[in-house]
């Protein structure tokens, strides 16, 4: 089998294991086993990214376990990739940052301290996004006070996410964890830096996160 024969082979194997359900595994480990194999795969074989739903897949993996995986970093690693092309319509890409946004409310402080670095980078990367920053919220049939995103919706290019907000940041800002609503601070600045480094936010856990925040507080 040529190298071509068999990357297409490959290519559509892992896709058919991501994109379709089994009826072997309960959902937890499935779920799990799935974010392994996407993340094992997803390095050498970019060409699956263009399978059909490889985004909508993708997009449901992003639930409230996910900040809990051993495997997260990793994750989040392949996704700031994934989501790094500017050719990507920007109602897809604002449903990833809405959904994230959402789940940072319920992650741990670990959890939100991936998030918050994670979203400003999409929204510097993507201008397009900028608009959910100050948005006031108001529903598809124009009432103020509700939110458009529509959670349930498992195509992430139809949750109206774009016509949404990100109020979900602003109570970020009031967290427990003072990290975290330090942190949450940046979306209240000048989108003027360039952007996070991620490697400095990926490993971290509750201690991790606490002591740096102490330390960055007795240098000043």
């Amino acid at each position: 089998m040529s190298v071509c024969w068999r990357s297409m082979h490959y290519s559509c194997l892992c896709a058919s294991i991501i994109c379709k359900p089994s009826p072997f595994l309960p959902a937890a480990p499935r779920e799990t086993l799935r974010l392994m194999l996407i993340i094992m795969l997803m390095d050498w074989l970019p060409s699956i990214r263009d399978y059909p739903s490889f985004y909508k897949r993708l997009y449901a993996f992003l639930t409230r376990s996910l900040f809990h995986l051993r495997y997260r970093a990793r994750f989040f690693r392949l996704l700031e990739l994934f989501l790094g092309s500017t050719h990507l319509p920007a109602a897809l890409l604002a449903s990833f940052v809405k959904r994230i946004s959402r789940l940072s409310l319920s992650a741990p402080p670990a959890g939100a301290i991936i998030a918050i670095p994670f979203i400003y980078n999409i929204l510097k990367r993507h201008p397009a996004l900028m608009c959910m920053i100050h948005r006031p919220e108001t529903s598809r049939d124009g009432e103020e006070g509700r939110d458009s995103f529509d959670e349930r919706e498992e195509d992430p290019m139809h949750t109206s996410a774009l016509e949404s907000s990100l109020w979900e940041l602003a109570s970020l800002r009031a967290h427990y964890h003072a990290p975290v609503a330090t942190l949450a601070r940046v979306f209240e600045e000048a989108f003027t830096r360039p952007g996070f480094a991620m490697e400095d936010f990926l490993d971290h856990t509750y201690a991790t996160v606490s002591s740096r925040f102490a330390a960055t507080e007795g240098e000043a």
